[in-house]
């Protein structure tokens, strides 16, 4: 049985993935707090599976750039896997705004939310993401994140399957 993994690097994004497996946009899986940019994959490694049909997603944040050498490293160290980058377009404020075709202002005021920190405080504390999220285009989002990978010469798994 193949075995799913979504990892990502804050609870805006967690909570953005189960809204997604439950909506069933998503594959179902298990997430895990983990940031490529600051975490050296040792510390995760003997948590994964050791299965080659085991599918994992790693959704990255491209607005700070933090290490990019310690970023190339821990994909190196990760080429036994099928793993998937899935790469936001900055950050989650901006895809959400992209997919939903709202300005940031305009996001921020549907979670009635005056900056970005109060925005990420209300998206993660909300329990109706589905009426706030309701005109988003879903099959638009992480569509955006395929200059970063040239732009950095990355380049992962062609197994990769990701697909909304």
């Amino acid at each position: 049985m193949q075995q799913v993994l979504y990892f990502y690097e804050g609870e805006c994004e967690e909570k953005l993935l189960k809204f997604l497996k439950h909506k069933e946009i998503i594959k179902s899986g298990k997430t895990k707090k983990f940031n490529l940019w600051q975490d050296k994959i040792k510390q995760l490694k003997r948590l994964l599976p050791r299965r080659r049909k085991s599918e994992l997603y790693f959704l990255i944040d491209t607005d700070k750039l933090a290490n990019i050498q310690l970023f190339k490293d821990n994909l190196e160290n990760l080429k036994q896997h099928n793993i998937c980058l899935i790469v936001q377009y900055k950050n989650l404020e901006d895809e959400l705004s992209y997919i939903c075709d709202q300005t940031r202002t305009e996001l921020f005021s549907e979670f009635n939310a005056c900056n970005k920190d109060e925005f990420t405080s209300k998206f993660i504390k909300a329990s109706n993401l589905q009426s706030k999220l309701n005109s988003c285009d879903f099959s638009k989002i992480w569509s955006r994140g395929t200059d970063f990978m040239q732009k950095n010469s990355i380049e992962i798994s062609k197994n990769c399957k990701y697909r909304l």
